[in-house]
């Protein structure tokens, strides 16, 4: 009886987190607040996102993807 030979895989496990900036505006309104820092965000050429404290602490991992991998990789 031949034994089957296991194949090998790549398994992505993936975890949530949130990440935040924070941006001055001047505004009159809350509302044109959170609108002029969406504004002023998409305009940044590189901004600056901070992985929020305990994020990462907040989701279990789960897989996204499995596929077999080459043995000529």
């Amino acid at each position: 009886m031949a034994i089957a030979s296991m194949q090998k895989y790549s398994v992505l496990v993936t975890r949530d987190i949130t990440e935040s900036i924070v941006i001055e505006v001047t505004a009159d309104t809350v509302e044109q607040a959170e609108n002029k820092a969406l504004e002023k965000l998409s305009d940044a050429p590189s901004p600056i996102w901070q992985v929020d404290d305990g994020s990462g602490d907040q989701s279990d991992p789960y897989v996204t993807a499995t596929d077999p991998v080459s043995e000529n990789e």
